[in-house]
């Protein structure tokens, strides 16, 4: 029984040329040439989160892309002594 399934399945596969159509194929599209244009403005400036430290950002305005201020080696507002020991001394 299960031979005459497998040889009636097979039999209609080549029947139906296995959902193949039998057109041509049409040609495929060409991709763009990429860009050569100067990025623009804004891709220029950092964007705060974007796990890069660029201008404009820093320590203070985006310490989750530029690190912590305190550990910096300098003593910078609103870091003191209390707050950054290894940057501010007493």
């Amino acid at each position: 029984m299960k031979q005459g399934m497998i040889a009636t399945f097979f039999a209609a596969a080549l029947a139906f040329g296995f959902g193949m159509s039998q057109a041509p194929a049409a040609a495929s599209p060409v991709a763009p040439a990429p860009s050569l244009a100067a990025p623009a403005a804004d891709e220029l400036q950092g964007s705060c989160g974007d796990y890069q430290c660029q201008p404009p950002e820093d320590c203070h305005s985006c310490p989750q892309d530029c690190g912590d201020c305190c550990g910096n080696y300098r003593c910078e507002p609103p870091e003191d002594c209390n707050s950054c020991p290894q940057d501010c001394r007493c």
